[in-house]
């Protein structure tokens, strides 16, 4: 019996993937109350200025940049395995 295998083509989305829902959790915990998820100076910044809405602004900024990570390493992934074969 074969076992499966694990498709490399497939592994840029994969990470993008991860890095959405690593942006997900980060934005929730925010949205949450836990504001170890940002930095400090964000926080103050945000919060300080904007109040509840800055606080429901750096959630979705911080969405943004897990996103936009996870876009980039995805197409560095991508290149990398173009490059390898």
């Amino acid at each position: 019996m074969q076992s499966p295998s694990f498709k490399s083509s497939y592994l840029p989305e994969y990470l993008a993937w991860l890095m959405f829902l690593a942006g997900v959790a980060n934005a929730t915990l925010i949205w949450s109350g836990v504001f170890a998820a940002a930095p400090q100076a964000f926080l103050l910044l945000f919060g300080g200025l904007f109040g509840t809405a800055g606080i429901a602004l750096l959630g979705l900024l911080m969405l943004a940049t897990w996103c936009a990570l996870g876009l980039l390493l995805a197409a560095l992934t991508r290149r990398a395995l173009e490059c390898r074969s």
